[in-house]
């Protein structure tokens, strides 16, 4: 298994990360792009996985498929496009890097122009599989 990095814009918060993987994006705006871009410059494997922090609940068995691609990819769940979790190859930072340069920060437009694999899954929307946690709600369904 490879290393697990925390890319965030502060070093320290409510969280108090004593873990030495943490890579501090310098960037004023506020866009996934952004941490992408950091994670791909400083990272030295082949592939990444980008997940955000509003995902912590996914499946080992996803990210594996995702792993199989060798290539830059992400899935499609019950029709609709899911950026994350995000399979992307280390030499796609130069592109990520000319895109901040031209302010396109449009990540959907820039996995198109990357011509991003798109797998194909549907009905894994559980507590286990793939969960994303945008609004209180979404946790209490834990309870």
């Amino acid at each position: 298994m490879g290393k697990v990095y925390i890319i965030t814009k502060v070093k320290r918060g409510p969280l108090n990360f004593k873990n030495k993987n943490i890579i501090v994006e310098k960037f004023e705006e506020f866009a996934p792009i952004f941490g992408i871009y950091t994670g791909l410059k400083y990272t030295k494997t082949k592939f990444n996985i980008f997940i955000p922090v509003d995902m912590p609940l996914i499946s080992l068995r996803l990210i594996a498929n995702l792993l199989r691609l060798r290539s830059n990819a992400c899935y499609e769940i019950n029709g609709k496009l899911n950026i994350f979790p995000l399979l992307l190859k280390k030499e796609t930072f130069l592109y990520f890097e000319n895109c901040i340069k031209t302010r396109n920060f449009k990540l959907r437009d820039i996995l198109k122009a990357l011509k991003v694999k798109v797998k194909k899954e549907k009905n894994i929307y559980n507590l286990t599989s793939f969960r994303n946690f945008n609004y209180k709600k979404d946790i209490l369904k834990l309870y």
